[in-house]
């Protein structure tokens, strides 16, 4: 009798909780359609393409900006100008004066080389030199003379932004347009002959050494870039704009690439940094919300994982699917603060490698020693779709990290992982966990790529960074530096 009023009762609970438990599964089912409707949402927001690269204009915002000043444009062409120059002044032969043929030896030579911005068109520059050496003229009637070569050269022609032969992009100085600007010249002087030789020689001796030095100009290129692909296939950039700035002696080109959701109307651009200080004469920024796009199309092409485990982990049949947010940068994201504003006003540099004192790096940007000189956090959200529909639900993170210089050199660290919003408990997902996901392992070789200074080149020279700093400016991460360029000496 026990027994069986035993199991009576269990019998009656169980019929009693019927309700309660289909109430239940339809809440879940319910729950999961929610969370599967807010994973599209957010999947539908993150997802970009890869524009037509011919559907890219000059209008289009820049992602990438390379700025130079013209001392270093000067330092470039002594090396890789100054040669032909050189050439075409020793390569002089004879001279016709008055019907007579006048025979000359010369040993033409460039004292120095200097290049200034010139107004003779929008980027219209100046490449002037010094003239020096001798010249050994055989003279009728006066017999054979070798005199001072002295005066200068000055060419100006216009600096021309485009693809390169071999490259992405080149920024060239168009010296055979130096005559559709005409004003290029020569001027020769002489000296320690008799005067008489010089009223006869130094005119037609200038014409001729401009001639000749003109015959061999070709365009020179200064600096080719090669934007990282960040291993998307059809990426591609297009050199978008060019400004030089005369009263800063400074140049600088932007390149905008072809993911389509950073040329929607009204998206940012790098502002031109046309200011670098005494010190500087080269810098290299690129736009921060580059970062979550490219890790989209990347997942989009199966090279990061979408889904994962709970845990974090990699998983093709994971139930946990994620989908980028904001890259932010900035000092504010280390205490969570600042919001979506990812454009800045000023320029402030932050790496102990610029020669600021570290009590000014700290009132300039919030920051104590131990933190990164560029902060950044990269927004993800997850979205766990269980396939049995009792396990639903989502939550929102950041992975804080940041980009330093140290000892010259590049330096890209996690320092933790948070939670965007408190509909989750730290017990129902251990965060710390998705340190190592493929998206934001990836997201940190991606800032890595954007600042690579192997992007840029000198045909014929190495270039060597020193005094590396990092900063911000409106909508970019700038890497600056004092750069010098050394010849690579023939084999």
């Amino acid at each position: 009798m026990n027994d069986k009023l035993s199991s009576r009762h269990i019998l009656i609970v169980l019929l009693l909780a019927v309700p309660a438990m289909a109430l239940l599964v339809g809440g879940c089912e319910e729950f999961c359609s929610s969370t599967e409707r807010s994973y599209q949402q957010a999947l539908a927001a993150e997802q970009t393409e890869l524009a037509e690269p011919e559907s890219l204009s000059a209008e289009s915002p820049a992602q990438f900006g390379l700025s130079m000043k013209t001392s270093l444009i000067g330092d470039i062409l002594d090396i890789v100008l100054e040669p032909t120059l050189k050439a075409a002044l020793r390569a002089v032969s004879s001279v016709e004066i008055g019907g007579e043929r006048i025979e000359l030896t010369s040993a033409g030579n460039l004292v120095s080389l200097n290049v200034e911005s010139s107004s003779a068109c929008e980027h219209c520059f100046s490449v002037g030199g010094s003239l020096g050496g001798r010249i050994r003229a055989s003279v009728p009637g006066f017999g054979q003379h070798t005199a001072n070569l002295g005066g200068s050269l000055n060419l100006v022609a216009p600096l021309i932004l485009g693809k390169g032969d071999g490259s992405d992009a080149a920024l060239k100085l168009d010296l055979p347009a130096y005559a559709a600007i005409g004003q290029s010249s020569l001027s020769a002087r002489l000296s320690g002959i008799d005067s008489d030789l010089v009223d006869l020689l130094q005119g037609p001796l200038s014409n001729l050494l401009f001639n000749t030095v003109a015959q061999r100009l070709k365009p020179v290129t200064l600096f080719e870039f090669n934007a990282p692909s960040f291993g998307i296939p059809g990426f591609e950039i297009l050199p978008v704009q060019l400004v030089t700035k005369g009263d800063t002696g400074t140049v600088f080109a932007g390149f905008a690439t072809n993911i389509d959701a950073l040329n929607a109307p009204g998206s940012p651009s790098v502002a031109p940094i046309t200011d670098l200080s005494a010190n500087e004469n080269f810098a290299f920024a690129f736009q921060p919300a580059i970062i979550p796009h490219a890790l989209s199309l990347l997942i989009e092409d199966n090279k990061v994982s979408r889904t994962y485990d709970l845990s974090g982990n990699a998983d093709r049949s994971g139930n946990a699917h994620v989908t980028m947010g904001k890259f932010r940068v900035g000092p504010e994201v280390l205490d969570g603060s600042g919001g979506d504003d990812a454009g800045y006003t000023e320029d402030v540099g932050y790496s102990q490698d610029t020669g600021v004192s570290e009590s000014t790096l700290t009132r300039q940007s919030g920051l104590n020693g131990n933190d990164p000189d560029i902060p950044f956090a990269l927004g993800f959200d997850v979205f766990n779709l269980a396939s049995n529909a009792n396990f639903c639900f989502g939550f929102g993170a950041e992975a804080v990290g940041g980009v330093s210089v140290r000892e010259n050199a590049l330096q890209v660290d996690l320092i933790s992982m948070r939670f965007t919003n408190e509909t989750l408990q730290e017990n129902l997902v251990q965060l710390s966990n998705w340190a190592g996901a493929d998206f934001v392992t990836e997201s940190h070789n991606l800032v890595s790529q954007s600042l690579s200074r192997t992007s840029v080149a000198v045909p014929g020279t190495n270039l060597e960074f020193a005094g590396l700093g990092l900063g911000m400016r409106p909508n970019a991460v700038v890497l600056r530096a004092n750069s010098t360029p050394r010849a690579i000496e023939a084999e």
